[in-house]
């Protein structure tokens, strides 16, 4: 019997991690405000920076192997 399994592309792979930790994100966001007691709360907390830290790495691989390009800031829009 043959199979037809599709080989993701290490870009394909990091974007859908990135997506997964964006939703991940969200739902960690809505759970921690909405969490009753304080040990709960600080729980989510830590759950939901743990997936930020997840997302900023991800975005920084995609640059770095240049699949998420960021064009430089322009310096009168910062001031």
């Amino acid at each position: 019997m043959q199979t037809n399994l599709k080989h993701y592309s290490e870009r394909e792979l990091l974007a859908d991690a990135l997506e997964t930790e964006q939703s991940t994100t969200i739902l960690y966001n809505l759970a921690t405000t909405n969490s009753l007691t304080p040990d709960l709360h600080a729980l989510l907390l830590d759950l939901l920076t743990d997936t930020h830290q997840n997302e900023f790495n991800l975005l920084i691989t995609l640059h770095d192997r240049g699949y998420y390009p960021a064009p430089p800031a322009d310096k009168h829009a910062l001031k």
